[in-house]
C-alpha cells in the first residue's frame, strides 16, 4: 500500500520561466575537445554523454543520486566517481525529530575503481560491495530498484526502494 506524498514546493508549471533551455530530444553534450555543447536542463536524460570526451579526464565527476521521502522519513542514496576516488552512501533523516543516520563506503582509484553507467535512466545494473557496504542500482525499462546496506554506529541498516517509471 502506498501513501500519497503531499507536495511541499510549487509545481514547475507555477515557477516563472528562466533563461535556461530545456532539452527534449537526444542532444550531444560534449564536443571533440570536451567543450560543452548543450547548456541547459532536461526532465529525462536526453544528453548523449561520452566520458572519453571530458577534459581533463582526471577531473571528471559522475554520480547517481536519489532522494525519496514519505513526509516523515527522507532517504538519500548516492554513488559517485570523482575520478581519483569515490563513494556510495545512504543518509536517512527522520523529518519530525531531525535524527540523521549516515553510512558511507569509500573506494579509491586504480584497479578497484568503480565506473558508473554513462546514462542512469536507461536499463543498466550497477553494484558496489566493499566491507559492510553494499549498494545496487538496478534500472529496468519500467522500474528501478535501489538497495543500500551499510554500517551505522556498530549496526547495519538497510533500505530497499522500488519505483515504477
Amino acid at each position: 500500500m502506498s501513501k500519497e506524498i503531499k507536495r511541499t514546493y510549487p509545481s514547475f508549471r507555477e515557477v516563472p520561466k528562466r533563461n535556461q533551455r530545456e532539452y527534449t530530444k537526444p542532444t550531444k553534450l560534449l564536443g571533440e575537445n570536451g567543450e560543452l555543447l548543450a547548456s541547459g536542463w532536461a526532465r529525462r536524460c536526453v544528453f548523449e554523454y561520452d566520458r572519453t570526451k571530458t577534459s581533463p579526464q582526471w577531473r571528471a565527476k559522475e554520480w547517481d543520486f536519489y532522494q525519496i521521502s514519505d513526509g516523515e522519513t527522507m532517504v538519500q542514496i548516492s554513488c559517485a566517481n570523482i575520478s581519483i576516488g569515490g563513494y556510495c552512501s545512504m543518509t536517512m533523516l527522520d523529518i519530525k525529530t531531525g535524527e540523521v543516520k549516515t553510512s558511507m563506503g569509500l573506494f579509491l582509484g586504480g584497479k578497484n575503481k568503480v565506473v558508473l553507467p554513462s546514462k542512469g535512466d536507461v536499463p543498466n545494473y550497477f553494484e558496489y560491495k566493499k566491507g559492510k557496504t553494499h549498494a545496487i542500482f538496478d534500472t529496468k525499462e519500467n522500474s528501478r530498484t535501489l538497495y543500500f546496506e551499510g554500517p551505522y554506529k556498530g549496526k547495519i541498516f538497510k533500505a530497499e526502494i522500488q519505483m515504477d517509471i
